[in-house]
């Protein structure tokens, strides 16, 4: 489809017929403010004025001091699902930021130095474009959309370039030194436990205690329940985790503990020492190890070698002694196998749930803090692997062993192996951060034939370092791109031969000799920590996920990421924090035929990429949906304006934009493609242009001055309600400058979701028809503002109460009474051991006795509650069956009294004016109300209590001639319902919901009576009291100057703040009607002024009390004065879609 309609999308109807967008512009001129040609000026003038890498992209960045490698999809998505109430979801669901505190992404700064700078933000946004692999020399590659940017040195300047101007003849920047972590000298393998959840560390205790259980002996006492007893503790000289949880202790007063499973002989220090010896285990744990076990996952650790490598197997037995204190023993795997076997649960817990190493080899990792140990450890960790999973074999454990570096392996190479990809990356993160330079191979799956019988061997990654880095990249160079002249004669002469690179200290020393001179910015480039390599393919890629991912670094705005580091440019944040304050140029010039329209600005520009789209594509940037207070009409404006400039003169519009990155201005020449809604570019080429950042248009179209004034009236108005902005217009008769007020910006705006409180049935149905939630706390969470878990509890239990019903809490049998608990539960439980029998009743039994009023769901809960208990002490099975003739049975003897409750809560809620008799009539006929439900558990929503507190009290008056007026009735109800009890059932899933419109009701009811924090106000930029009062004085001469922001209030699921501003006397005019300045989220309203709600509520004020002259008491008033009023929301409710007046909206108009 090639129409209009085909943009249009799901808007249209099936079958309806293909219109081209210039039939669409004709018939909608009215609707996007071109109807006429006074108007089209001013609509031109109105609308003018108003990056990312995929999911297995691997990254290097540090969260709250701890430095991890991790996929950057998998990093973003797990903050952002954990922080979801925090995230901003912009452009109708496809952007999602979150802003983030202590995290930090590798960077460079302006000198080029490498460091862990902090990160902002982070984003996800949805796939909207290809995905391309750059690839480097030495298989490094990064996945990234085709308008991300990585960075690459060109003619001595490294430049950020997005993904389709990327060349095979580029360098790709990269670090070329190394860097370090937090510099961690010991791991508290307590702390890290107790981060766990309860559930995997319940068999896990604290032992070598003595000196804690008599510190803490009160505290201790406290925390225990009845399963654990203080002489265990200190005959086992142990305490469980769960305990220890409780206590809050301090590392000194573990750390010469250990940890063990209960039990289990082989525990493990509490604290470990960050040494060589741990750092070589890990090593060859992610080389050759795994965890196995029978039931929790990690029963015992094993580190599988070859049975000729002796030296090595009893290297890797003495490092289990030195860290873990235990002793390991060898097993024979097969032939050509021996595993050095660790036996201790605890150490498979460690590795599995602490380090995160991985249980086998496709899972392996770098281990949790590897990356934060000191240089040289790092080294011993990669010695390790190397060790395991290396060759040459022997020369690396020579060096193991030895104590050596990897510099002194004799080979001049070492290869380390995996099939893992993610570990192969993380090899290359580890080897690059100590300074070691690697290139990488991958070798397809095989078969082999070995022994005469086959082998399937998997895919693996092999990684290759040189022991002496003198031969690789590091610290050099190319030198066409950093060299400008050469007189060395020496360095001339290599480089007129094989010679592509220069040595960055070389090249500083000859240019302090005067034997080279650099590029640009090349000295301090060839002075800093990176690096750059030659780009080897480009290729567009196949990629199934759903997001694209993206972190900002300000003021750095890079980033480390991909196979092996390589530099990536952030952007997406640029422009929101630019933190410019508005200049505006708009001039008009008569060319006899047509009007000449030129608007400029000092914005950060629009990049070469969105220029065509944003100019020459209706609906392109559409906010349709979206909960953020912005400038201008749904995305329709500035396009409109070209395409009536087009249609009315046959001119392109002319754009000029220059971004804060880029050197050169962009120029284009542009028309729209009427038939597919297409941009056509004339003219695409670079320009120079004395701004440093900005965006100019220049426009030809039919157009006239007989609005002269209204245009005059919006710059104006522009002016006054956006005081931060310097605006200067030409006309052709006149021209004006409006200087700033003030150099204070408006509030950045965050995108929310839609309020409990304010969306209607018909929305809240078609909400839970697109969700992807699957329960009502998750829709509730996933779908509006200001709902957490908590709040999200809250409505379901109001749901639950309109749903199931609340269950009436009766008194139990007092002692007076005949009813009797706990023969009723002896009596109903049969085929069990009479202790069992008797101890269950009486516990029962005890239990009901506690409770001042108990519900049928109350009672089934202490039922479960005690059955468990007695079948672990007495080894009996209390079924299901067992458990329900227990429930009703004792249910049976709390609801004996009912009417005796029921005259308690009628003559508690009733005036003492109502005498016993009819007290008693109506509680009696209550509680056969209540007698002679179907459910006898007496579950009632409150429409059916009321009903059956007015039918009770109905037959009273009748019958016993008493009345119980509408207050009454309502109190009565009242106090059962209060002493009901909310359900434990289940609320029914979304698609159940979705399904049944009364079910959507009740759900809409409960959102509505839930107690709910009002609307976040983030999302809207309010213009404030002094503001407001400085753009009144810095365009209006009075004398009296006056404002007002209201809180925000919510319609329709839209947070709304109205403010109002009042300038009176002085050199204003007097005798006529006051001016009124309408505006909508800082746009001025020129036109259908008696359409707009502001006006109406001017109109029905009394003036007369404020001392200006109104006929009649009502309309408007005269006066030397100015009225202002604005509304800001995230979606204002115009009277028509040209949106020049406010609807009638009764919470707005109260509000102005």
């Amino acid at each position: 489809m090639t129409s209009f309609q085909s943009q249009l999308g799901e808007g249209g109807r099936e079958g309806q017929r293909s219109i081209s967008i210039a039939e669409f512009f004709e018939k909608n001129k009215q609707m996007l403010g071109f109807d006429s040609d006074a108007k089209a000026l001013v609509t031109a003038v109105k609308e003018a004025c108003d990056n990312s890498l995929t999911w297995s992209t691997p990254f290097v960045y540090r969260s709250s001091g701890e430095t991890k490698h991790r996929p950057i999809g998998e990093a973003v998505d797990d903050l952002i699902e954990s922080n979801r109430e925090d995230v901003q979801v912009k452009r109708g669901g496809d952007l999602e930021k979150l802003r983030v505190e202590n995290l930090e992404a590798l960077s460079f700064d302006d000198g080029y130095d490498l460091d862990f700078r902090r990160i902002s933000s982070v984003f996800r946004h949805r796939v909207n474009s290809d995905i391309y692999r750059i690839t480097v020399e030495g298989r490094r590659g990064v996945e990234l959309t085709d308008y991300h940017s990585v960075f690459v040195l060109r003619d001595g300047e490294i430049r950020s370039v997005e993904t389709s101007d990327i060349d095979e003849d580029d360098y790709v920047v990269l670090p070329d030194s190394g860097w370090s972590g937090e510099q961690k000298e010991r791991i508290d393998l307590l702390a890290e436990l107790l981060e766990l959840p309860p559930e995997t560390t319940e068999p896990v205790g604290l032992y070598g205690v003595g000196h804690v259980l008599e510190q803490y002996h009160e505290e201790i006492l406290e925390a225990v329940d009845e399963q654990y007893r203080m002489n265990d503790f200190r005959k086992c000289d142990r305490l469980p985790l769960d305990v220890v949880r409780e206590l809050g202790l301090d590392i000194s007063e573990y750390e010469d503990c250990e940890l063990g499973y209960r039990f289990g002989g082989a525990a493990v220090p509490a604290v470990l020492e960050v040494t060589d010896e741990l750092a070589e285990l890990l090593g060859l744990y992610a080389a050759e190890g795994c965890v196995t076990g029978s039931r929790d996952g990690h029963e015992k650790v094993y580190l599988s070698l070859g049975s000729h490598e002796e030296d090595l197997i009893r290297y890797a037995e003495s490092l289990v002694e030195s860290v873990f204190s235990l002793s390991a023993s060898t097993v024979d795997a097969h032939e050509t196998a021996t595993n050095v076997t660790i036996p201790s649960k605890m150490v498979g817990l460690v590795l599995k749930r602490v380090f995160e190493a991985g249980t086998g080899a496709p899972e392996k990792r770098i281990p949790r803090f590897v990356f934060d140990f000191p240089a040289r450890t790092r080294e011993r960790f990669l010695l390790g692997y190397g060790a395991g999973d290396g060759y040459p074999t022997e020369d690396v454990i020579r060096a193991l062993r030895g104590g050596s570096r990897i510099s002194a392996v004799e080979s001049d190479r070492i290869t380390f192996a995996t099939t893992s990809e993610r570990l192969a990356s993380g090899l290359r993160y580890l080897c690059s951060s100590v300074d070691y330079d690697t290139t990488q191979e991958r070798k397809p799956g095989e078969i082999r034939t070995i022994d005469g019988r086959e082998a399937e061997f998997d895919e693996s990654y092999l990684l290759h370092l040189r022991t002496d880095q003198s031969a690789t990249s590091r610290q050099k160079l190319p030198a066409d791109e950093l060299v400008r002249d050469v007189e060395d004669p020496k360095l001339t002469y290599n480089l007129d031969g094989r010679q592509t690179w220069v040595e960055s200290d070389h090249a500083l020393a000859l240019a302090d000799g005067g034997g080279l001179a650099f590029r640009n910015d090349g000295r301090r480039i060839a002075a800093g920590d990176l690096t750059a390599l030659p780009v080897t393919d480009i290729e567009r890629i196949d990629y199934g996920g759903e997001w694209v991912y993206d972190v900002s670094v300000p003021g750095d705005e890079n980033f480390m990421a991909g196979t092996a580091p390589l530099a990536c440019h952030n952007s997406l944040d640029a422009t929101e924090e630019a933190g410019i304050l508005p200049d505006v140029y708009v001039e008009i010039e008569d060319q006899g035929d047509y009007y000449r329209l030129v608007i400029e600005d000092n914005g950060p520009g629009i990049t070469k990429e969105q220029v065509p789209k944003v100019f020459g594509k209706l609906l392109y940037g559409s906010r349709f949906h979206a909960r953020e207070q912005k400038r201008g009409q749904q995305g329709i404006g500035i396009s409109a304006a070209v395409l009536y400039s087009q249609l009315t003169s046959g001119k392109p519009a002319k754009v000029t934009s220059k971004t804060e990155n880029n050197g050169d201005a962009r120029y284009f020449e542009l028309t729209i493609d009427t038939d597919t809604n297409e941009p056509e570019i004339d003219v695409d080429e670079a320009a120079s242009w004395e701004r440093p950042h900005g965006t100019r248009i220049e426009l030809e179209m039919e157009a006239n001055m007989r609005a002269r004034q209204q245009l005059r009236d919006y710059i104006k108005y522009t002016a006054v309600v956006n005081p931060h902005a310097r605006i200067e217009f030409h006309e052709p008769a006149e021209s004006f400058k409006f200087e700033r007020a003030t150099d204070e910006l408006p509030p950045e705006t965050e995108e929310i979701r839609p309020h409990p409180h304010g969306v209607e049935l018909g929305t809240l149905l078609k909400m839970l028809e697109a969700t992807d939630s699957y329960s009502v706390s998750g829709f509730l969470q996933g779908e509006f503002t200001r709902v957490g878990a908590k709040t999200a509890d809250a409505v379901r239990d109001n749901l639950r109460d309109r749903h199931f019903g609340r269950g009436v809490a009766w008194r139990p049998p007092q002692t007076h009474q005949e009813a009797d608990v706990e023969t009723a539960v002896r009596g109903a439980v049969a085929n069990k051991s009479s202790e069992a029998t008797k101890a269950f009743a009486a516990a029962v039994a005890e239990a009901v006795g506690e409770t001042d009023r108990i519900a049928h769901s109350e009672l089934d809960g202490i039922v479960g509650e005690h059955a468990d208990a007695v079948e672990g002490e007495f080894d009996e099975t209390f079924g299901a069956t067992v458990r329900e003739n227990a429930v009703e049975a004792a249910w049976e003897q709390v609801v004996d009294e009912r009417a005796a409750d029921c005259y308690e809560l009628v003559d508690e809620a009733t005036t003492k004016r109502k005498d016993d008799a009819a007290i008693e009539g109506l509680s009696t006929r209550l509680a056969e109300k209540f007698k002679s439900m179907d459910d006898g558990r007496n579950r009632v929503t409150r429409e059916e209590l009321r009903e059956f507190v007015g039918r009770a009290a109905d037959a009273t008056e009748e019958y016993d001639n008493a009345t119980f007026g509408d207050t009454a009735r309502e109190n009565v109800t009242d106090a059962v319902w209060e002493r009901a009890v909310t359900v434990p059932d289940e609320v029914p899933k979304v698609s159940a919901v979705a399904d049944d419109r009364d079910a959507a009701a009740r759900l809409l009811e409960a959102m509505r009576e839930t107690d709910i924090l009002a609307p976040p106000t983030d999302c809207l930029a309010p213009i404030s009291e002094e503001l407001v009062d400085a753009g009144l004085q810095k365009e209006y001469d009075a004398d009296f100057y006056a404002a007002a922001t209201r809180e925000a209030e919510v319609h329709g699921g839209d947070p709304f703040v109205v403010e109002a501003g009042i300038a009176y006397g002085g050199n204003l005019e007097d005798g006529g009607a006051v001016e009124v300045l309408r505006f909508a989220n800082r746009v001025p309203l020129v036109y259908q002024r008696g359409a707009c709600a502001t006006v109406d509520v001017v109109k029905d004020i009394n003036w007369r009390n404020y001392g200006l002259d109104q006929p009649g008491g009502t309309g408007m008033p005269n006066g030397p004065a100015v009225l202002m009023v604005h509304v800001a929301s995230t979606n204002v409710p115009f009277t028509s879609e040209s949106k020049d007046a406010v609807a009638n909206v009764p919470e707005i108009e109260d509000e102005i």
